[in-house]
């Protein structure tokens, strides 16, 4: 902001300047007076078109940018932190063109409850931290700049924000009121990172940890804390994660201090002392998340930032050995990660395109974006009550959409190898509630192809999904890779009303639609 500023075509008098606030001057810049307030926003829901404030005098902070209407000078459009404004009267009064441009700046940290499948909450660059009711109209909470958030798993009226730098809040209502509960040395730069992590432990939410230049730990939900615990080599702690069944175990990520240092991963098994498991093998990047098998928290996944080097690593034995996972992935900075708890050999990903998937421990990966634009995805979550992924985006706001399921039922139908791609037509049809569908994919020899690779002996990858009459999608039933081979797999319209349905097959450039009819 200070840059933006406009003198009105027809009244050279008449100057606005973008501060925080817009400031006015109708004297040719001898005095200004503030014209917008930004504290006069609104608290709570706000549905998508209407009123962000609780005044016409409300516009967001933070003025960049002005344009003005080339046949009225009187219209100016004011963009801002939080977006498009509009006055009709050369910065008098306000209102917002937000509605339905789905923008919003997530950072990480973002939380969602165990019990309560539509609950959960995030933090947003200069706009607060906001959560979800089910509705477009997110609730708005919080002040300024909302960062990290959690829920507690045993409880979800508890929740946690963050201000910047480490400065953690406390709600006991659902995120709709907010007390401090702040670490040693928090809201100091040289302590923290701007968006420090912090996690509530899945097992016992009461134990708390919070990452800057060491660790603080909780054990009654952020009322008071202890330490310092860990010294990472005068490095900050940016991205953190913990088991799920105990609170001991805590994984962390340092950014590199030293130009070409190779990145650091640091463990605790015991909450206080922390020990160096990078290995000196790990990308010289920033560790932008750590993700760890709720089931074993001896399998742990790193996703790293930055271009030509590797963005993800595995360890299956809690950091004593790493393994470079990225594959096939493209050469993009990587900010997110997380498995599927039910199926862990199925692995997310998130950067700077969108989201990519592994169904096979990341030996390939394959685009996962049905339904949302190219985004920098800044965090994947999963919502446990319902088996969704929420991919929380930097700019685009946020998507939701179902885990890729086990494909039961997928059986070969033949020993001999087809020599070309085809789906054949569902049979019974009409059928109620299952179906069966046969495709064949050929042994052919190639190299890979942007996302895809021809298929030899190793498979190739291979998604089946059901479509409404509409294009809306219903179900994904098959998404990983197949050998060579004739299949047959079972589909279960079970829950699904009565009509025409579609399912396509698409792999390695093959596509192929049939409709079929579910009849009760």
């Amino acid at each position: 902001f200070n840059n933006a500023h406009m003198v009105k075509a027809n009244d050279p008098d008449q100057i606005i300047v973008g501060t925080i606030d817009l400031v006015k001057s109708t004297n040719g810049g001898t005095s200004f007076v503030t014209k917008s307030d930004w504290s006069a926003w609104n608290e709570g829901p706000t549905p998508p078109g209407e009123p962000e404030g609780l005044t016409s005098d409300f516009a967001h902070a933070d003025h960049h940018y002005f344009i003005s209407n080339p046949r009225d000078p009187n219209k100016i459009y004011c963009i801002t932190d939080g977006g498009l404004y509009r006055s009709n009267d050369f910065g008098e009064t306000y209102y917002s063109y937000n509605g339905g441009y789905v923008t919003t700046q997530f950072y990480a940290g973002f939380a969602n409850s165990m019990q309560d499948s539509i609950f959960c909450i995030g933090g947003l660059q200069d706009n607060r931290s906001t959560f979800y009711q089910g509705t477009t109209a997110w609730y708005k909470t919080f002040v300024g700049d909302g960062m990290w958030c959690a829920i507690n798993a045993q409880n979800d009226n508890i929740c946690y924000t963050e201000y910047t730098y480490g400065a953690i809040y406390r709600s006991t209502n659902r995120g709709v009121t907010w007390s401090q509960r702040p670490p040693p040395g928090s809201g100091n730069g040289s302590n923290y990172c701007f968006a420090a992590p912090f996690i509530a432990c899945r097992s016992n939410s009461n134990i708390m940890y919070v990452g800057g230049t060491s660790i603080y730990r909780s054990t009654n939900g952020a009322t008071s804390w202890q330490g310092p615990y860990g010294s990472f080599n005068g490095a900050k702690v940016l991205s953190m994660d913990g088991s799920a069944t105990n609170t001991d175990t805590v994984y962390c990520g340092t950014i590199p201090v030293l130009n070409g240092a190779a990145a650091t991963i640091w463990k605790t098994t015991n909450g206080t002392n922390w020990v160096d498991v990078g290995g000196g093998v790990l990308p010289n990047r920033y560790p932008t998340d750590i993700h760890v098998n709720p089931n074993n928290s001896m399998d742990v996944y790193a996703a790293f930032g930055g271009f030509g080097n590797p963005h993800v690593y595995r360890s299956s034995n809690g950091g004593a050995n790493w393994v470079n996972i990225t594959s096939n992935l493209p050469d993009v900075p990587h900010q997110s990660i997380c498995i599927d708890p039910l199926y862990t050999q199925n692995i997310y990903v998130g950067n700077d395109l969108g989201v990519y998937v592994s169904t096979n421990s990341g030996a390939n990966w394959a685009a996962f974006t049905t339904g949302m634009p190219y985004a920098l995805v800044f965090d994947l979550t999963i919502v446990y009550p319902s088996r969704n992924i929420r991919a929380t985006t930097h700019g685009n706001g946020i998507y939701e959409r179902d885990l890729i399921e086990n494909p039961i039922g997928i059986e070969p139908v033949s020993n001999e190898i087809p020599k070309q791609f085809s789906l054949s037509q569902n049979f019974p049809n009409p059928f109620n509630p299952t179906t069966k569908i046969k495709f064949q994919i050929p042994l052919l020899r190639g190299v890979s192809e942007g996302q895809l690779v021809t298929p030899g002996r190793e498979g190739v990858f291979t998604n089946i999904s059901v479509y409404d009459i509409s294009g809306r999608l219903v179900k994904t039933i098959l998404q990983q890779n197949i050998k060579p081979g004739s299949y047959e797999i079972t589909f279960d319209g079970t829950g699904l009303s009565s009509g025409v349905y579609f399912y396509k097959l698409v792999t390695n450039g093959f596509t192929d639609a049939k409709k079929m009819m579910l009849v009760k």
